[in-house]
Formats: structure tokens, C-alpha cells, sequence
């Protein structure tokens, strides 16, 4: 076909090779990380031709096998007689069979190894080999040794579609690694869009690189007397006949790479059984589906192995020793297992599995690559408590219990890092942590099954939850659903049970390693809940360790004293020495925890880090009560580091009565916050009660959405209201604080107590606040023995909220046209017609409309936070858009077709219920700028900050 269709049919196989690839790093999403197989996609998309794929490969892979043992029977003698001449005298050293046979030899160990990563240094060896023989061909080529030997050279040669596409097989095979690029996603560490994607590139792209290279200048050598193995023409000198030796070492370390998946295929049709009914479980590898509950993977007995491998070993040996042809097993092989390998399965499953309608497409989680798309909407959509909260809110902070395992204010850990609340031992490891005392420990457990008449069984259910919302923030599903539980025979161990349980229905995969099991009829339902979800038990520790993604240490908690007993020494050295990443109930197993890691024995050497997330509702209670309010007063956390507040008493909205008030600062470090790293100073405007006797505390949520609480506190209900062109304040007669202690802005007070008040957008937040803080009245407190903030909620007031933005959004289609409002002259009163309205209600619920999108949101909401933190960026983006969608698609036409009426209620004219710009005209003026500037001024000598400007605006308060 000459140079020129030669180099395009290199290229073009390459690409569509390449696609191939790509095509199987897309369909992998769709199984759990590490099962990936040509056998588990089958079970998704085609069950019943299942063993049609299987056979292929098998055949492809058994075929090529074959043909690197015909190429070292057809070069061991060359190479023998090129480096001894003398040797063709003996008759067994130029014997093909002879070499075949030693050469199985070499072969037969490394085949029976289990994990593609086990032959990356054989690779490395055959890498080399590849780069020898890329520089003898160019050598020779440079040289021109050959040009005696060359036949016609032909840039360009039409013979027919037959003669081009008869060379197409050996092309299509010498691009053929599909089979094993399940096998690289089960095991790489990074398996990212970009990271698979680069493999896939450097791989193809370098292999037709040097093929396009050794193919041309070999032609230019030969021309068209070139035969199928260039290397057998080389005249027998040194540098040919090391060429000849290194292929040998390259097919020699490339044979267990075929029979690592053609063994996984064979093993896959034997266990092959038609499916009469609904795909539910698979006995086949990697046929775990992530998207539906299947049954556990069972992975090849030791038995089955050995059998399968030495029955592959021995027929690829003998149709070796009988067939002598390599062009015809290349043929043969590429134009069956090869071409379906890389052509047909790959587009085949991704047309089947990827298709919209496709229950697996609908139900699939989002992977790493989709990760990178949501990271630039960490700032938008960010649920708040109280706009003026800017980018924090109370509702996004961690559990109450700062990820406590136990609610009996235990502690966890995790390999790596460290979950650190409390009191107690020092110096564990490279860095001092802090935890509770055992004594505590002890005294809390008998006072919350004393005081607060709790069971072991109720402490238990909570402490498992705990650990499993723990597993799903540090580990979540799309870095590998497989959790390894191991379990001791006490208390600690029926919190791994009770976890394992919430991680099941969470979507994980977790195996239980609980060798002492008690008697008890506790320990016992909690064995009969495992076992009725299918949830594996067992035995051993060390092979499940090898094949996990996270493991759960909940052996050995708070009460354990005393010689840790077999089996656990070896597993707790196994958790000490592991690279997978280890979660700690309470503390690392063996550890003494007031005095830390042991010196000798299990455990020895285990070190920690610190990465601590806690509760930013609680460090305001903590650091507010109890203080002084007369001059700038800075409080540090004890419990939070990283957070303080600082405030003093201000005149800003003083008016005839003289009202007090507190102004100030939370200081949140970049470090408390998950996913957002960023110093936050957060402000505040706090009104005592103008009648205290009695008063309670009240929170106040302003509306908007993006409302500063504090501009309500301004002009619609705090205690003095902003007059047009900056006229003094005037008291406000009717101000929430005539009766309360009010803040806008966070929760603060002595007394603990506080009603909830919000407006508009803070409505939604108000019932959601209200029952945060009843949930975490029911934790115990983070310090045993120190007084512990629990705050009651007489009461909570919602005022124009938006509560249910589906029904609420449906009312300004329907509700403007269908009313009961009557206009003066009897008439009903509509600010749509029918079919305007019925059109908006049309756009409402199609798809991809508000309704759909606000259902979208609910379910992942569901899906990634269960514990309701509102930090993931896939839950923020999705309620960003589904609000924005809603607003511009329903509520926008209101406004624009009721621009004379009020956008509170349609019955009356628009009315200005403020100056738009008195709150901005007050605040700057000079004195109030005066006030707030030495204030920040005061405050920022008190916490070591610097500002630029001292000007404050409307602006400044509404970003705190």
C-alpha cells in the first residue's frame, strides 16, 4: 500500500484503538471501583451474551499468548548461533522446541501471579527491549547495510480495498491492550477522567509514534522484499542478534500479561448461567453492580485458580510446539478476538450502558471528573442561617457531635488525620493531641444511663451512626465503596455492627471482621440485621484487608485494658502498617488512651495528624456567655482552634430611649471549615431587651435572598429606623427587641433560651435552625464535668416565609389568575390571563424545569448529605439552579406583569415600605462611620488585624 496509506492505516488504528480505550474508562464508571470487567459490564448491558465476550477475549488472549512462544522458538536459535556460531553443531540448541520448552520455564511463575501490578518491573525490563530494537531498525536504516537487499520502494500504492484491509488485522493487533485496561482501572491509584485519559494518550500515542517510526524506515531499508519479522533479515552481526534477544524478552514478559485476563474470561464462562430473571447478583468478577445491591463478588479459589492457569499454560505450550506459523496466529487473532476486543465491546457497551433512558445511566453517581466541573461553584449557593452570615452558616458545621463515634463524647481517628475533642492525654505521636480521659469517659457513660435514662442499646445506635457519617465525610462513595469492619467482642464492637448497618444503606459494600463474637442477646440482633442484608462476614482479615478501600477500627474503645489476646496483634499491627486509610472508634486499638500509642507490643509506632471540624453554633454559646460587654472584649475557643469573637458596645442606633447595643466578630480560621479555606470575620448587632424581665433571646433571619439581617435591623423591625438623606435614626415603636433580646446575626446569650424569627428566604432557615438545635440538645456535652450550652426554642415566628418553593412557585401561576380577590368593580382580580397561566404551569413541570430541578436538588441533598451540612458542591449547585430556574422561569413574569402592584400582595398598589437608600445614607454618615470605625479599629488591636479602609456601607454589613 506504499508509505503513504501505510502511515494513515497506522494512525487511524490508533485512534480508533485510543477510542476504544476511552470508551471502557467511561463504562467503568458505571460498576463499583475495583470490579471493573468486560464480564461486569455484560451483566448490565447484554447478561445472556455474557460468555460470547468472555469466549472472545479468551480466544484473543490465548492466541497471542501462543504466538510470543512461536516467536521465541523461531529467534532463540538465531540469537544462539549469533553469539556462538559453533552452536548450530549442537542439534537441541537450534531446536524451536527445545527453546519454546526452557523457555516455559521463565513464564510459568510469573503466570500464576494474581495482580497485573505484580509484573510492573518484568514491564520495565520489556520497555527497554522495545527501545533496543526502535534503534537497531533506525541504525540499520541510517547505515544503509541493507540497500543490496532492497526491493521497490512505494510512496503510494492502491491494490484494492481486499489487499489494504487483509494488512488491517496484524495493525489492529499490534494496538490490542484492551483487555488489560480493566484490570489498570481496578488497581491505579488515580483513576480521574484526566488521569485515564493521559494513560490512554501516552500509551496509543507513543506506540504510533515508534510504529509509524520502525515502519517507515524498515520499509525504506527493505522495500518491498520486507518480510513480516524484519529483525529475521538483519544479517547475523552483534547488534542484530542482541535485537533478536531483546524481542525475546519482550514476548517473554508479555506472555503472563495475556493470560492474566484470557484466566479471569475462562473462570467467567464457567461460571456463566443463563438469567431468566431481573439482573440482581452475578457469580462472575467484577460483576458488582454500584448502582443496585448485587451480591458479593466472589473472588477465584486458590483451587480454581491453579487449575485454570496450569490448563492455559499446557494448551499454549502444545499448539506452540505444533503450529510454526506466526503470520497466520497473527491473522487469525486480529481479525477475531483483537478487532472485537477493540472495536466492537467497548462502543458496543457504552451505546447500551450510557444511553439516557438506561436505569443504570439514571441511577449513576457522579465520579472524580465531574468533581472538577462542581469546584467552581464551592461559592455560589451556599445555604445560609442569616444572610449576613456571608459564605458560613451555622447549618453548615459539622454534627454536634464534632464526629464523635461514641455520644458518650469518645473520639475517633483517623490514619492520616485526627478528629480531636477533648481533655486529657498529650504528645501522642509527631503532634500533641488532646482527648477526653478514660475516667471521664467512664463517669459520662454512667451519667447518661443514669440522668438521662439511656441504654446501652440507644448509646450504641447513636455511636454507629456517628462512625458511619464519619465514614461518608472522610471516605465518600466515589473514592471506593468497599469498607472493611473489624470488630472486637465489647461495646466498640457493636458500634462497627451499627455502622455497618447506615453504611449498607448508604450505598457502601462493607465486609465485618469480628472473630470474638458474644452471646449476648444484643450482639445477637445485631448479627441477625447484618445477615439479613446480606452484609459478609470474615474470617480473614489480612485478604480482605488487601481488598478494601477503607477500613473501620472498632475493636478496642475507651474500657479496654489489659494484654491484647489473638487474633487481634496481628491485625492491629496489619492497621498500623496498611496504606489503605483507617477510621478509629474512640482510639486506635491497644492504645492506652490517657497515656497514648504503646511503648512495645500492637500498636507501637501508630502516629496521627490533625484535621479538626467542629461545631460553630457552639463556640458562639460558649464564648458569649458569661462575659463582659463594656469595653472590646476578645474571647479565644477553647475547643475550636482557630475561632475567637470579638465585640463592644456601640451607639450606632441609638435614639431617644438611649437603646445599647453590641456590635462584633466571629473570627473563623481557614482551617474549621470544610472545603472552604478561606479566614472568615463574620459580623454581628446584638439589642438587649427594652424590657428584660422576662425577655427571651430571639434570633432574627432577614429575607432577600442575599438580605443583610442587619439592614432589617435598620428599616423594617430593629429598634431605630434609618431615615431618607441621613437624618437621625427615629426609635422604632414596634421593634422585635421591645420585648427580647435580639440579635441579628448569630445566636448569643446568657440564658438558654432562644426563639427564632425569620422573614421571607430566612423563613425556610427557621424551622430548619429550630430543630438543628433541638437534635443537638440530645448530644452530650464536648468536656465532661465543664457546663454544657443546651438551648431550648420556646418558640419560633415565620413572616412571609418561603417554605415550600414547589407549591409556592406553582401559586404565582395559578393564584394570579384564579383568586378570590375581587377588584372595585366586582370583577376578578387577575394579573394573568388563562393561557398565560397555564403556560407558566407547563414550564414549571417540564423537564429540566423548576420543579424537576427542585426535585434534582432533594435527591442529591438525600444522596451526598445525610447528615444536613449543605457542604458538598454537587448539593449547592444543583439548589442554586433549581432557585434560579424557579425565579426566572415563574416568579420573574409576576414582576414584570405586576410592575404597578406590590410584590407582597397583588391586591395592592407598589408602595416603597422605605427609603430604598436611608440605611446607606445613615451609615455613612461621618458620626456613624466614626462609631463603627473605632469599633473596628478597637477590635482589629484585639485581634491582630489590619484594615485598609475604615469606611463602612451598607455593603460592608451585608458581607459582615
Amino acid at each position: 500500500m506504499g508509505i503513504f496509506l501505510g502511515i494513515f492505516v497506522i494512525a487511524w488504528a490508533g485512534l480508533t484503538a485510543g477510542f476504544g480505550l476511552y470508551l471502557q474508562t467511561r463504562c467503568a464508571r458505571y460498576v463499583d471501583r475495583g470490579h471493573v470487567s468486560f464480564a461486569a459490564l455484560s451483566q448490565l448491558t447484554y447478561p445472556n451474551l455474557s460468555i460470547l465476550f468472555d469466549a472472545a477475549i479468551a480466544i484473543k488472549c490465548f492466541g497471542v499468548a501462543v504466538s510470543y512462544l512461536i516467536i521465541i522458538g523461531d529467534l532463540m536459535p538465531r540469537v544462539v548461533v549469533g553469539f556462538a556460531p559453533q552452536a548450530g553443531d549442537t542439534s537441541f540448541l537450534v531446536d524451536r522446541q527445545f527453546w519454546i520448552t526452557a523457555f516455559m520455564l521463565v513464564v510459568i511463575p510469573l503466570s500464576f501471579l494474581r495482580r497485573l501490578d505484580s509484573l510492573k518491573y518484568t514491564s520495565v525490563i520489556a520497555l527497554f527491549s522495545i527501545a533496543y530494537l526502535v534503534i537497531l531498525v533506525l541504525a540499520h536504516y541510517l547505515k544503509g547495510d541493507t540497500l543490496a537487499d532492497r526491493g521497490p520502494v512505494r510512496v503510494f500504492q492502491w491494490s484494492g480495498p481486499v489487499s489494504a484491509l487483509a494488512a488491517f488485522p496484524v495493525i489492529v493487533f499490534a494496538y490490542t491492550c484492551h483487555q488489560n485496561m480493566f484490570s489498570i482501572l481496578n488497581e491505579i491509584s488515580d483513576n480521574s477522567h484526566f488521569r485515564t485519559t493521559s494513560v490512554i494518550f501516552a500509551s496509543i500515542g507513543g506506540a504510533c509514534a515508534l510504529y509509524i517510526l520502525t515502519g517507515i524506515t524498515g520499509y525504506l531499508s527493505y522495500g518491498d522484499n520486507i518480510t513480516g519479522n524484519i529483525v529475521m533479515m538483519y544479517p547475523t552481526a552483534a547488534a542484530s542478534t542482541i535485537g533478536r534477544l531483546a524481542i525475546v524478552i519482550l514476548v517473554m514478559f508479555s506472555y503472563p500479561l495475556q493470560i492474566h485476563p484470557c484466566r479471569a474470561s475462562i473462570d467467567a464462562c464457567l461460571k456463566w448461567r443463563p438469567r431468566r430473571t431481573t439482573p440482581e447478583t452475578s457469580d462472575s468478577p467484577s460483576r458488582a453492580n454500584l448502582l443496585s445491591p448485587p451480591k458479593r463478588r466472589v473472588e477465584m479459589s486458590d483451587l480454581r485458580f491453579a487449575l485454570i492457569s496450569t490448563f492455559l499454560i499446557v494448551l499454549s505450550f502444545i499448539t506452540a510446539m505444533t503450529v510454526s506459523s506466526l503470520e497466520k496466529v497473527l491473522a487469525y487473532v486480529g481479525s477475531t478476538g483483537s478487532t472485537t476486543i477493540s472495536f466492537i465491546l467497548p462502543g458496543l457497551f457504552y451505546y447500551k450502558i450510557s444511553d439516557p433512558d438506561s436505569e443504570h445511566h439514571q441511577k449513576l453517581v457522579k465520579d472524580e471528573d465531574d468533581e472538577d466541573e462542581f469546584e467552581s461553584a464551592d461559592a455560589e449557593g451556599i445555604p445560609t442561617i442569616a444572610s449576613n452570615l456571608h459564605a458560613v452558616s451555622l447549618g453548615c458545621a459539622p454534627t454536634p457531635t464534632q464526629y464523635l463515634a461514641r455520644d458518650t463524647s469518645s473520639w475517633m481517628s483517623f490514619q492520616g488525620r485526627a478528629l480531636v475533642p477533648g481533655e486529657g492525654a498529650a504528645g501522642w505521636g509527631p503532634m500533641a493531641l488532646r482527648t477526653i480521659s478514660a475516667k471521664s469517659a467512664a463517669a459520662l457513660d454512667q451519667e447518661l444511663m443514669s440522668t438521662g435514662a439511656f441504654s446501652i442499646d440507644q448509646l450504641m445506635e447513636l455511636a454507629g451512626l456517628s462512625v458511619s457519617q464519619a465514614v461518608f465525610k472522610l471516605h465518600p462513595l466515589h473514592q471506593g465503596r468497599r469498607i472493611l469492619l473489624a470488630c472486637g467482642p465489647g461495646n466498640n464492637g457493636g458500634d462497627g455492627l451499627v455502622a455497618a448497618r447506615h453504611l449498607h444503606h448508604y450505598g457502601y459494600k462493607p465486609t465485618i471482621y469480628y472473630p470474638k463474637q458474644p452471646s449476648s442477646d444484643l450482639y445477637a440482633r445485631l448479627r441477625t440485621q447484618l445477615e439479613a442484608l446480606s452484609i459478609p462476614f470474615t474470617s480473614d482479615f489480612h485478604a480482605a484487608l488487601s481488598q478494601t478501600d477503607h477500613v473501620v477500627d472498632a475493636i478496642f474503645g475507651f474500657s479496654f485494658k489489659g494484654e491484647v489476646r489473638e487474633p487481634f496483634p496481628s491485625v492491629i499491627e496489619a492497621l498500623r502498617d496498611t496504606k489503605v486509610p483507617v477510621l478509629a472508634v474512640d482510639a486506635p486499638s491497644s492504645w492506652g488512651v490517657d497515656e497514648g500509642p504503646p511503648a512495645e507490643g500492637p500498636g507501637k509506632g501508630t502516629t496521627l495528624s490533625n484535621n479538626i471540624t467542629m461545631n460553630f453554633l457552639h463556640l458562639i454559646l460558649t464564648l458569649l456567655a458569661h462575659t463582659s460587654h463594656s469595653q472590646v472584649t476578645r474571647k479565644i475557643s477553647k475547643t475550636i482552634p482557630g475561632a475567637s469573637i470579638s465585640y463592644r458596645k456601640t451607639t450606632a442606633c441609638n435614639a431617644s430611649t438611649n437603646t445599647p447595643s453590641y456590635s462584633g466578630y466571629v473570627h473563623l480560621n481557614s482551617t474549621i471549615i470544610p472545603n472552604f479555606p478561606h479566614n472568615i470575620s463574620t459580623f454581628f448587632w446584638f439589642f438587649p431587651a427594652r424590657k428584660p424581665a422576662g425577655a427571651n433571646l430571639a434570633l432574627y433571619l432577614a429575607g432577600g435572598p442575599g438580605q443583610a439581617s442587619s439592614f432589617a435591623a435598620l428599616t423594617e423591625n430593629g429598634p431605630c429606623t434609618a431615615q431618607p438623606d441621613g437624618k437621625p435614626v427615629i426609635q422604632n415603636p414596634y421593634s422585635l427587641n421591645e420585648n427580647a433580646h435580639v440579635l441579628f446575626g448569630i445566636p448569643y446569650g446568657e440564658k438558654n433560651s432562644v426563639s427564632i424569627w425569620g422573614n421571607s428566604y430566612g423563613g425556610m432557615y427557621t424551622a430548619a435552625l429550630a430543630a438543628y438545635l433541638l437534635r443537638a440538645n440530645t448530644k452530650p456535652p464536648v468536656k465532661p464535668g465543664t457546663p454544657y450550652a443546651r438551648l431550648s426554642v420556646p418558640s419560633i415566628g415565620i413572616t412571609n416565609g418561603c417554605l415550600d418553593l414547589p407549591t409556592q412557585v406553582l401559586s404565582y401561576a395559578t393564584l394570579l389568575f384564579n383568586n378570590t380577590y375581587d377588584t372595585p368593580s366586582g370583577s376578578p382580580f387577575r394579573i394573568y390571563n388563562s393561557s398565560y397561566s397555564s403556560n407558566l404551569v407547563a414550564t414549571a413541570n417540564r423537564t429540566g424545569g423548576c420543579l424537576d430541578l427542585v426535585s434534582q436538588c432533594r435527591k442529591l441533598k438525600d444522596l451526598y448529605d445525610i447528615s444536613d451540612e449543605g457542604l458538598d458542591p454537587r448539593v449547592r449547585q444543583a439548589c442554586s439552579a433549581a432557585i434560579l430556574k424557579c425565579n426566572t422561569d415563574v416568579l420573574l413574569p409576576y414582576f414584570r406583569a405586576s410592575i404597578s402592584r406590590s410584590q407582597y400582595d397583588m391586591a395592592l398598589p407598589q408602595m416603597q415600605p422605605w427609603h430604598p437608600k436611608a440605611a446607606a445614607s445613615y451609615l455613612n454618615q461621618e458620626r456613624v462611620q466614626n462609631i463603627f470605625t473605632r469599633t473596628m479599629r478597637d477590635l482589629d488591636v484585639a485581634t491582630g488585624q489590619k484594615r485598609g479602609s475604615s469606611t463602612v456601607t451598607k455593603a460592608d454589613i451585608i458581607k459582615g
